[in-house]
């Protein structure tokens, strides 16, 4: 794992996935991310996810409408995800993927330069 996604577990629990580019591949990378950590998540758990798409641009949708049922997402945990992005479009894109996938969860969107923001809304409480 990590040639085209690189997980960083932070010190405040934060799981930040880096995307080095948008390929199959990286899709590939960041579901066995998801395996492992769903493998490890107790019922009602809540986990922070930081997807920095700022160097790899959209994902490639279809390949991640394929894979997303075998990372293991769970119903009976809480995932409270931000993205980082440069490209304006990522937010409509993943909002309406998410939509058509049925996978719940809290989003928020950010710009390249707003990861402290990002960081602060993941650990927000009141969400």
């Amino acid at each position: 794992m990590g040639e085209h996604v690189q997980l960083y577990v932070l010190e405040s629990g934060i799981h930040h996935f880096v995307w080095f580019n948008n390929s199959r591949d990286a899709v590939y990378d960041q579901s066995a991310y998801y395996k492992d950590i769903n493998a490890r998540l107790s019922h009602g758990e809540t986990i922070l996810l930081l997807i920095d798409l700022r160097q790899a641009g959209a994902p490639p949708f279809r390949v991640l409408s394929d894979v997303i049922g075998k990372s293991g997402m769970r119903n009976d945990v809480n995932y409270r995800t931000a993205y980082l992005s440069d490209d304006n479009i990522v937010p409509i894109l993943m909002k309406n993927f998410v939509v058509a996938n049925r996978i719940s969860g809290n989003r928020g969107f950010f710009k390249s330069d707003e990861e402290d923001e990002a960081k602060m809304w993941l650990l927000e409480t009141d969400q």
